[in-house]
């Protein structure tokens, strides 16, 4: 006999006087045969990913709502400043970065249409906070403005 095999022989004999540590040594082998940790790491890294614009979205809503809410001139700065700028402004960077990584073929023309699709949203933006705030008042505009 090798010593191979009684190695291989004492450690099944130890598993099987101690079921709790075998199982916990079955569970890491098959997750690592199947390839778990990378499966899990992948998971992480794209769940990140997509969640953060989901918290972009979240704090450009928070700051309309709590503009629209405001007391004061500084509350109002404060929620404009730092959650709808930071929210909104954030979000074009990585718009264009994952744009980019889409399209193979006519990228350069996917990453213009994107573009121009949030300055066009830039131009039309005003027109319609133009035409709302006569109508409604500028804290319900404020609060209605994420929804429309």
């Amino acid at each position: 006999m090798s010593r191979v095999t009684r190695a291989i022989e004492r450690f099944d004999r130890f598993q099987q006087r101690h079921a709790p540590l075998a199982v916990l040594f079955a569970v890491l082998k098959k997750f690592s045969d199947d390839g778990a940790g990378n499966r899990a790491a992948l998971m992480a890294y794209y769940g990140f990913f997509s969640l953060f614009p989901l918290l972009l979205l979240f704090t450009t809503i928070l700051g309309f709502v709590l503009a629209g809410l405001a007391p004061s001139l500084p509350v109002f700065s404060a929620a404009h400043l730092l959650l709808i700028g930071v929210g909104a402004g954030t979000g074009f960077a990585p718009m264009m970065a994952d744009i980019s990584h889409w399209f193979v073929k006519r990228r350069g023309l996917a990453v213009v249409v994107v573009a121009s699709g949030n300055y066009l949203a830039g131009a039309i933006w005003p027109l319609l906070m133009n035409w709302t705030m006569p109508l409604i008042g500028w804290r319900e505009h404020d609060r209605l403005a994420p929804y429309r």
